[in-house]
């Protein structure tokens, strides 16, 4: 988005009260016959309305400057932008990865995790977590210290995407005590 003071200075949005004011006076000046510009009046409530159009007006020219340049456009606008320059956006998918299951002790029983299976992250500071669903069953044979899991993020996008790199930690949901995660 183009910097608020810039867009300010080309495009400033009156404040409604000052604009009310100056109208009023203007009026005034030019000898307006009707005077009763007090709230309540039905003058002073159709002023209000057209200074209300004017203000709405403005913030709308505002946007569509903002959405104008293709560094600062988004949504729609940004899709209609970026056909100027032959290009088209990529949908959002979703992450898909490895998690791997390990425990301490090979002596332990033979652990199944079915397709569908939930992965999680601990939370972060916003209270959000990333979830991740199993995408096929897979079990750690027993005497086996680990194996790995194909997994699949829950939403789209950049939020999901760490898997390939050293991100947060999964837990795994009800699985087995002794069993660990690794992403």
């Amino acid at each position: 988005m183009i910097d608020k003071d810039i867009l300010d200075a080309v495009l400033p949005v009156p404040d409604l009260e000052e604009l009310r004011d100056s109208m009023v006076k203007e009026l005034e000046e030019e000898g307006f016959v009707v005077t009763n510009f007090h709230s309540g009046g039905i003058f002073h409530t159709m002023l209000m309305i057209v200074l209300r159009v004017r203000i709405e007006f403005v913030e709308l020219l505002r946007t569509v400057l903002n959405n104008m340049f293709l560094s600062h456009a988004n949504g729609a606008w940004l899709d209609i932008k970026a056909v100027d320059f032959s290009k088209k956006r990529k949908q959002a998918q979703k992450t898909r990865g490895y998690v791997t299951i390990s425990r301490t002790d090979a002596k332990g029983e033979a652990v199944r995790v079915a397709k569908g299976h939930v992965f999680k992250t601990e939370k972060d500071v916003n209270g959000d977590e990333l979830r991740f669903f199993a995408m096929e069953d897979a079990v750690l044979q027993r005497g086996v210290l680990s194996t790995d899991i194909l997994v699949e993020a829950e939403l789209e996008g950049s939020m999901d995407r760490f898997l390939s790199e050293a991100g947060p930690c999964l837990m795994i949901c009800q699985v087995h005590p002794d069993v660990a995660t690794t992403d």
